[in-house]
């Protein structure tokens, strides 16, 4: 729904038409739901969240969250020939995602191929 909202909503968001997402373009999407009208949906949520005491910041940034998980789908990953883990071969898309949320890409990049192990008396160390 987001996707189809007024650029007035979409713009601030960086949130671009459902087409650019591959969250939402995959095999068997469907591109118009005849029993859904995203945009009337929309505006009566819009409203909502305003009526249930979300301020319009909120408003703004918990759309935001939804605009960098549609982009971060678009960050692509392969096998890491150099061993375990995986590699992002998309890193224009990891950029905008990185954007979004204001941390630095390299970081972002980190925290979607690693984890922490470890902890307690343990050194932490990061695992691919």
């Amino acid at each position: 729904m987001i996707c189809k909202a007024d650029e007035a909503v979409r713009g601030p968001v960086f949130c671009k038409n459902w087409e650019t997402y591959n969250i939402c373009s995959q095999l068997g999407t469907v591109a118009e739901v005849t029993s859904w009208n995203d945009n009337a949906e929309f505006k009566d949520m819009h409203a909502a969240y305003l009526l249930l005491g979300f301020s319009e910041k909120q408003r703004t940034e918990l759309y935001m969250l939804f605009s960098f998980c549609l982009q971060l789908g678009n960050v692509d990953f392969e096998d890491n020939d150099a061993g375990e883990g995986s590699v992002i071969t998309t890193p224009e898309q990891l950029e905008l995602s990185a954007e979004m949320v204001q941390v630095a890409p390299d970081e972002l990049g980190q925290a979607i191929t690693s984890k922490t192990m470890g902890g307690g008396v343990i050194e932490l160390f990061l695992k691919p």
